[in-house]
């Protein structure tokens, strides 16, 4: 008789510990699988909004624009001189690379195998290239199959130079006064002016001949790589339109001032 109580201690024991073991795991398996959904959830609203900042949906090309200035024996850092003659990317803004990494990792090809996976599932396949501003305008006026990042002022960015001629909301000149001043074009009003405290970037974004069109640049280094910044930083939270003028501290008062914008205006 006692072993008969035993024995069956023992299995209702077992049957227990069974029942709470599949308990754990279904609990465990539930949560997985809660977990995985919200990440891709999470992802594909990611990427959407970036598609969406970028014209992706209408066109699965992105290329960036950087300055094209000219180098003829170039001094590097060290004060060595270098024999190398020829075109070159400012650093100031080769440096937003390293910034615009993370934001195009997520449309870009080189993604893990997970993302691909997603990307194949939800998204057409970018492709995305990095290039020097073209030598001149009818080069631009002819880029009309990719959307467009273009990195750097009009002066060394021809690029640049081309759209915020008449196309954009906000541009680069002058007055009589100043030579450097970002002027709004709807009200025809200074809205900045070069100066030794304050450095000042445009960061703006256009729809021409459906195509998207993004401009970062500045008056000086905290502007160009500052407005860049702003773009990586904020992207999920952007309008669906934007002209802003973004203030930083002057290169001279802060090297890391584009880290730090003292105020940001949207003209739209």
């Amino acid at each position: 008789m006692k072993n008969q109580n035993f024995n069956l201690y023992t299995m209702a024991g077992s049957l227990f510990d069974k029942s709470v073991l599949q308990g754990v795991w279904a609990n465990f398996l539930f949560a997985l699988i809660g977990t995985i959904s919200i990440f891709i959830i999470f992802s594909i609203a990611n990427k959407r909004k970036a598609y969406r900042i970028f014209g992706l949906d209408k066109k699965n090309r992105l290329s960036i624009f950087f300055s094209d200035t000219f180098v003829q024996n170039a001094i590097d850092k060290q004060g060595n001189p270098n024999l190398y003659t020829g075109s070159a990317v400012p650093e100031n803004e080769f440096k937003t690379i390293k910034e615009l990494f993370n934001l195009l990792s997520l449309i870009g090809e080189k993604d893990n195998a997970f993302i691909r996976f997603m990307k194949f599932l939800t998204f057409d396949p970018v492709k995305i290239e990095c290039e020097l501003s073209p030598t001149n305008e009818i080069e631009a006026e002819a880029n009309k199959e990719v959307n467009i990042l273009t990195i750097g002022g009009p002066g060394y960015n021809a690029m640049t130079s081309y759209f915020q001629k008449e196309k954009t909301r906000l541009f680069f000149g002058s007055n009589s006064q100043d030579h450097n001043v970002f002027v709004d074009r709807i009200n025809n009003r200074t809205i900045a002016k070069g100066s030794f405290d304050y450095d000042y970037g445009i960061l703006e974004r256009i729809v021409d001949e459906n195509r998207v069109v993004i401009l970062a640049y500045g008056f000086h280094i905290n502007g160009t790589r500052g407005t860049v910044k702003y773009l990586v930083d904020n992207w999920k939270k952007l309008p669906k339109d934007f002209a802003y003028l973004i203030k930083f501290p002057h290169p001279s008062k802060d090297a890391i001032g584009y880290e730090k914008p003292l105020e940001v205006k949207n003209f739209i």
